[in-house]
Protein backbone atom coordinates (compact mmCIF):
# COMPACT_ATOMS: atom_id res chain seq x y z
CA UNK A 1 0.00 0.00 0.00
CA UNK A 2 2.75 2.34 1.18
CA UNK A 3 4.42 2.11 -2.41
CA UNK A 4 1.69 2.48 -4.56
CA UNK A 5 0.52 6.23 -2.00
CA UNK A 6 4.33 6.51 -2.34
CA UNK A 7 4.01 6.00 -6.85
CA UNK A 8 0.47 7.95 -6.84
CA UNK A 9 2.85 10.80 -4.61
CA UNK A 10 5.51 11.30 -7.52
CA UNK A 11 2.74 11.51 -10.24
CA UNK A 12 1.08 14.11 -8.63
CA UNK A 13 4.18 16.00 -7.76
CA UNK A 14 5.39 15.73 -10.87
CA UNK A 15 1.83 17.16 -12.33
CA UNK A 16 1.93 19.30 -9.72
CA UNK A 17 5.26 20.86 -9.93
CA UNK A 18 5.28 21.22 -13.62
CA UNK A 19 2.25 23.50 -13.85
CA UNK A 20 3.77 25.73 -11.36
CA UNK A 21 6.91 26.07 -13.58
CA UNK A 22 4.71 26.50 -16.41
CA UNK A 23 2.14 29.27 -15.18
CA UNK A 24 4.70 32.15 -14.53
CA UNK A 25 6.19 31.94 -17.99
CA UNK A 26 2.21 32.12 -19.47
CA UNK A 27 1.53 35.21 -16.95
CA UNK A 28 4.92 37.03 -18.09
CA UNK A 29 3.75 36.40 -21.98
CA UNK A 30 0.18 37.48 -21.77
CA UNK A 31 -0.64 39.67 -19.02
CA UNK A 32 -1.59 42.91 -20.38
CA UNK A 33 -0.65 46.03 -20.23
CA UNK A 34 -1.52 49.94 -19.60
CA UNK A 35 -5.81 51.12 -17.74
CA UNK A 36 -7.91 48.46 -17.05
CA UNK A 37 -10.05 49.15 -20.31
CA UNK A 38 -6.93 49.23 -22.15
CA UNK A 39 -6.09 45.39 -20.72
CA UNK A 40 -9.80 44.73 -21.75
CA UNK A 41 -9.02 46.12 -25.10
CA UNK A 42 -6.06 43.64 -25.71
CA UNK A 43 -7.55 40.48 -24.44
CA UNK A 44 -10.43 41.01 -26.55
CA UNK A 45 -8.18 41.67 -29.70
CA UNK A 46 -5.96 38.60 -28.69
CA UNK A 47 -7.55 36.08 -26.46
CA UNK A 48 -5.56 32.92 -26.84
CA UNK A 49 -2.67 33.73 -24.99
CA UNK A 50 -5.21 34.70 -21.68
CA UNK A 51 -7.11 31.81 -22.32
CA UNK A 52 -3.73 29.63 -22.26
CA UNK A 53 -2.63 31.01 -19.06
CA UNK A 54 -5.82 30.53 -17.33
CA UNK A 55 -6.37 27.24 -18.32
CA UNK A 56 -2.95 26.03 -17.31
CA UNK A 57 -3.51 28.15 -13.65
CA UNK A 58 -7.08 25.89 -13.95
CA UNK A 59 -5.31 22.47 -13.24
CA UNK A 60 -3.51 24.01 -10.42
CA UNK A 61 -5.28 23.55 -7.62
CA UNK A 62 -6.62 19.94 -8.66
CA UNK A 63 -2.68 19.05 -8.87
CA UNK A 64 -2.28 20.65 -5.97
CA UNK A 65 -5.11 19.01 -3.93
CA UNK A 66 -4.19 15.69 -5.44
CA UNK A 67 -0.58 15.55 -4.38
CA UNK A 68 -1.96 16.13 -0.58
CA UNK A 69 -4.41 13.86 -0.58
CA UNK A 70 -1.30 11.52 -1.97
CA UNK A 71 1.15 12.64 0.55
CA UNK A 72 -1.61 12.88 4.04
CA UNK A 73 -1.08 8.78 4.32
CA UNK A 74 2.46 9.28 4.58
CA UNK A 75 3.21 11.85 7.21
CA UNK A 76 3.84 10.76 10.34
CA UNK A 77 1.18 11.22 12.86
CA UNK A 78 -2.55 12.11 12.90
CA UNK A 79 -4.32 14.64 13.73
CA UNK A 80 -8.06 15.02 15.28
CA UNK A 81 -11.02 14.75 13.36
CA UNK A 82 -12.36 17.96 13.75
CA UNK A 83 -8.69 19.50 12.47
CA UNK A 84 -8.93 17.48 9.19
CA UNK A 85 -12.70 18.57 9.01
CA UNK A 86 -11.28 21.81 9.03
CA UNK A 87 -8.24 21.11 6.74
CA UNK A 88 -10.84 19.39 4.05
CA UNK A 89 -13.61 22.07 4.62
CA UNK A 90 -11.21 24.75 3.70
CA UNK A 91 -9.21 22.93 0.86
CA UNK A 92 -12.54 22.34 -0.66
CA UNK A 93 -13.89 26.12 -0.79
CA UNK A 94 -10.06 27.03 -2.17
CA UNK A 95 -11.07 24.46 -5.01
CA UNK A 96 -14.29 26.25 -5.55
CA UNK A 97 -13.36 29.79 -5.46
CA UNK A 98 -9.88 29.43 -7.42
CA UNK A 99 -11.43 27.23 -9.96
CA UNK A 100 -14.92 29.91 -10.39
CA UNK A 101 -11.85 32.59 -10.54
CA UNK A 102 -10.10 31.06 -13.50
CA UNK A 103 -12.23 29.08 -15.19
CA UNK A 104 -14.37 32.77 -15.08
CA UNK A 105 -11.05 33.70 -17.61
CA UNK A 106 -11.27 31.16 -19.78
CA UNK A 107 -15.10 29.94 -20.15
CA UNK A 108 -17.38 33.33 -19.01
CA UNK A 109 -14.95 36.40 -19.98
CA UNK A 110 -14.84 35.64 -23.75
CA UNK A 111 -18.38 35.42 -23.97
CA UNK A 112 -18.92 38.71 -22.46
CA UNK A 113 -16.63 40.87 -23.64
CA UNK A 114 -18.73 41.57 -26.97
CA UNK A 115 -21.72 40.98 -25.88
CA UNK A 116 -22.35 43.55 -22.79
CA UNK A 117 -21.14 47.35 -21.97
CA UNK A 118 -17.40 47.43 -19.98
CA UNK A 119 -18.85 47.57 -16.18
CA UNK A 120 -20.35 44.28 -16.73
CA UNK A 121 -16.91 42.96 -18.06
CA UNK A 122 -14.79 44.76 -15.69
CA UNK A 123 -16.81 43.02 -12.73
CA UNK A 124 -15.18 39.62 -14.19
CA UNK A 125 -11.92 40.90 -15.47
CA UNK A 126 -8.87 39.20 -13.73
CA UNK A 127 -6.63 42.04 -13.71
CA UNK A 128 -9.24 44.18 -12.35
CA UNK A 129 -8.52 44.04 -8.46
CA UNK A 130 -12.02 45.31 -7.75
CA UNK A 131 -13.45 42.65 -9.79
CA UNK A 132 -15.61 39.71 -8.17
CA UNK A 133 -12.91 37.00 -10.41
CA UNK A 134 -10.05 38.60 -8.44
CA UNK A 135 -11.92 38.41 -4.90
CA UNK A 136 -13.11 35.13 -5.22
CA UNK A 137 -8.96 34.62 -6.21
CA UNK A 138 -7.83 35.82 -3.12
CA UNK A 139 -10.07 34.84 -1.27
CA UNK A 140 -9.33 31.35 -2.22
CA UNK A 141 -5.90 32.04 -1.42
CA UNK A 142 -7.12 32.79 2.07
CA UNK A 143 -8.88 29.65 2.21
CA UNK A 144 -5.67 27.15 0.94
CA UNK A 145 -3.70 29.22 3.88
CA UNK A 146 -6.19 27.83 6.56
CA UNK A 147 -6.42 24.81 5.26
CA UNK A 148 -2.72 24.50 5.32
CA UNK A 149 -2.24 25.19 9.07
CA UNK A 150 -5.09 22.94 10.14
CA UNK A 151 -3.40 20.02 8.03
CA UNK A 152 0.34 20.81 8.60
CA UNK A 153 0.87 22.35 11.82
CA UNK A 154 -0.39 19.90 13.90
CA UNK A 155 1.93 17.33 12.31
CA UNK A 156 4.81 19.15 11.93
CA UNK A 157 7.06 18.16 15.16
CA UNK A 158 6.07 14.47 14.48
CA UNK A 159 7.81 14.42 10.56
CA UNK A 160 11.58 13.89 10.15
CA UNK A 161 13.88 14.89 7.05
CA UNK A 162 12.61 15.59 3.64
CA UNK A 163 8.70 15.80 5.13
CA UNK A 164 9.55 18.12 7.53
CA UNK A 165 11.26 20.71 5.59
CA UNK A 166 8.56 20.45 2.66
CA UNK A 167 5.79 20.65 5.72
CA UNK A 168 8.26 24.05 6.86
CA UNK A 169 7.60 25.24 3.54
CA UNK A 170 3.98 24.69 2.87
CA UNK A 171 3.22 26.39 6.25
CA UNK A 172 5.85 29.31 5.09
CA UNK A 173 3.82 30.11 2.26
CA UNK A 174 0.40 29.64 3.97
CA UNK A 175 1.58 32.46 6.38
CA UNK A 176 2.85 34.52 3.22
CA UNK A 177 -0.25 33.77 1.57
CA UNK A 178 -2.21 35.22 4.38
CA UNK A 179 -0.11 37.96 4.89
CA UNK A 180 -0.83 38.33 1.05
CA UNK A 181 -4.55 38.12 1.49
CA UNK A 182 -4.97 40.56 3.95
CA UNK A 183 -2.73 43.26 2.44
CA UNK A 184 -4.91 42.85 -0.93
CA UNK A 185 -8.32 43.05 1.48
CA UNK A 186 -6.58 46.52 2.99
CA UNK A 187 -5.29 47.72 0.49
CA UNK A 188 -1.27 47.44 1.73
CA UNK A 189 0.57 47.31 -1.58
CA UNK A 190 3.96 45.49 -0.26
CA UNK A 191 1.58 42.68 1.66
CA UNK A 192 -0.01 42.06 -1.45
CA UNK A 193 2.69 41.40 -3.27
CA UNK A 194 4.02 38.10 -0.84
CA UNK A 195 1.68 36.35 -3.03
CA UNK A 196 4.34 36.01 -5.59
CA UNK A 197 6.53 34.80 -3.27
CA UNK A 198 4.15 32.40 -1.35
CA UNK A 199 3.30 30.34 -4.78
CA UNK A 200 7.14 30.48 -5.73
CA UNK A 201 7.63 28.56 -2.34
CA UNK A 202 5.78 25.68 -3.10
CA UNK A 203 7.93 24.80 -5.94
CA UNK A 204 10.88 23.59 -4.42
CA UNK A 205 7.79 21.89 -1.75
CA UNK A 206 6.80 19.70 -4.66
CA UNK A 207 10.03 19.06 -5.80
CA UNK A 208 11.21 17.50 -1.91
CA UNK A 209 8.07 15.24 -1.97
CA UNK A 210 8.50 14.38 -5.59
CA UNK A 211 12.44 13.18 -3.91
CA UNK A 212 10.62 11.22 -1.24
CA UNK A 213 8.12 9.28 -2.80
CA UNK A 214 11.25 7.47 -4.92
CA UNK A 215 12.98 6.92 -1.65
CA UNK A 216 12.31 3.02 -0.36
Amino acid sequence: MEAFRKKDLFYSSIAFSSLLLLWPIFVVISVPRGTIPEQIQSVNESFVLHGLNFLVALFIAPSLLWMLRSLYPLMTGNISKRWLSMAVFFYLLYFLLIEISYGSQVFYLPWILDMYPQPVVLKWFFYNPDSIAYLFNQSGYLSWSLATFFLFFPLIGKQRKLLLIASLIFLLSAVLQTLASLGVFLNIENLASLSFFSGILLFPAGILLMIFSTKK
